[in-house]
């Protein structure tokens, strides 16, 4: 299959892994199952009723927060980003009535997925893998991704009078006629000076990464590891 961007094998192939996996795990065999057989649901009807319901009482809860905030009444705090989330540090993520409401469905929206896969009864690689791509559609899908629900990109294509929309439609437009996504500019590199071309080994690897050893490139130079 051809891909316009050079995305890792690995990638898809953990992908797809991981949509058989939630497929099996709702009852439902992926077709052409090599194993052939149904393994049942690994979420029990009560168990997916009780996601449903304690999703539903928060979006009430949201609801009955916005009302209450549309009408000048105080009332609970709503939905906010874990500690150490930056999506959301604009002031309009929280002045802005709709930018908050926003930001709290995206949230609410995001919690109800995630706790979705924990409480599937799966292979804990199989949860591992599901858990790595059900993260990364949440993430991708968050209102900050995209320029028409994203104030700090609004702001700045408007301080800048357009540029900054441009400068992101050049960037884009190269890496379409490259054929790969890139996120620094490889152009500002020099090997040999920017970056080191020493010989190197892999000296231990596993499935999260290698370690290699570089040559010192001199006699006064050490082994370096990275």
């Amino acid at each position: 299959m051809n891909r316009p961007f050079n995305m890792p094998d690995e990638f898809v192939e953990g992908f797809m892994k991981a949509g058989e996996s939630l497929w099996r795990s709702l009852g439902w065999a992926p077709k052409g199952d090599r194993n052939g057989a149904d393994p049942g649901p690994a979420l029990n009807s009560s168990g997916l009723a009780q996601l449903q319901a304690d999703h539903m009482m928060r979006l009430y809860k949201l609801t009955e927060h916005v009302l209450k905030s549309a009408a000048g009444v105080q009332s609970e705090a709503g939905i906010e980003p874990a500690r150490g989330d930056r999506r959301f540090n604009a002031t309009e993520w929280r002045d802005n009535a709709t930018y908050s409401l926003l930001k709290q469905c995206y949230l609410l929206n995001a919690r109800y997925c995630v706790d979705f896969v924990e409480a599937l009864d799966l292979d804990e690689k199989e949860k591992h893998r599901l858990r790595f791509f059900t993260r990364q559609l949440v993430e991708a899908m968050s209102p900050t991704n995209f320029l028409a629900t994203n104030p700090d990109v609004i702001k700045l294509a408007t301080d800048s009078e357009g540029q900054s929309l441009k400068a992101g439609l050049d960037n884009l437009m190269a890496d379409l006629g490259r054929g790969s996504l890139t996120i620094t500019d490889e152009e500002a590199f020099e090997v040999g000076k920017d970056v080191a071309a020493s010989r190197g080994a892999v000296v231990f690897e596993n499935e999260l990464f290698q370690l290699i050893q570089y040559e010192p490139a001199t006699e006064q130079g050490r082994p370096g590891r990275c």
